[in-house]
């Protein structure tokens, strides 16, 4: 009834694991891959990556949409080079925050249609 209490008087036992010693050794991994990335050109592993790589959401659902980002900047660097990612980086940048955008949009309007106890459907474009 009180978990704070029986934490503090010790009446639950210690976790099997080290909460501290798992977040150093993340950080150190995310703090590996950084460096390499921003040391080597051809390091094909970025920290997006190894944060992603455990969770639902990149596994069943943000896949696609990170490795088509991956390919288009792949193309554009290898036949466009360095100048042109420069150039387009913009139009990137557009797409990611008019979705962003889109989101909150329909995140109001959803809470609005909530609020008023009016009943709606979501469309889903994606199979879950």
């Amino acid at each position: 009834v009180k978990p704070v209490v029986n934490v503090a008087e010790g009446r639950f036992p210690n976790p099997p694991h080290t909460p501290w010693l798992h977040m150093t050794i993340g950080a150190l991994v995310m703090g590996i891959l950084q460096a390499l990335t921003w040391r080597l050109s051809w390091w094909p592993f970025v920290p997006v990556g190894y944060i992603f790589a455990g969770t639902w959401t990149f596994v069943s659902q943000a896949w696609f949409s990170l490795m088509i980002g991956w390919l288009a900047k792949l193309m554009i660097l290898r036949f466009g080079g360095a100048a042109m990612f420069q150039r387009t980086r913009g139009v990137f940048i557009g797409l990611i925050f008019g979705e962003a955008m889109a989101a909150a949009f329909w995140m109001v309007v959803n809470l609005l249609l909530a609020t008023m106890g009016i009943d709606y459907f979501p469309v889903r474009f994606l199979p879950s």
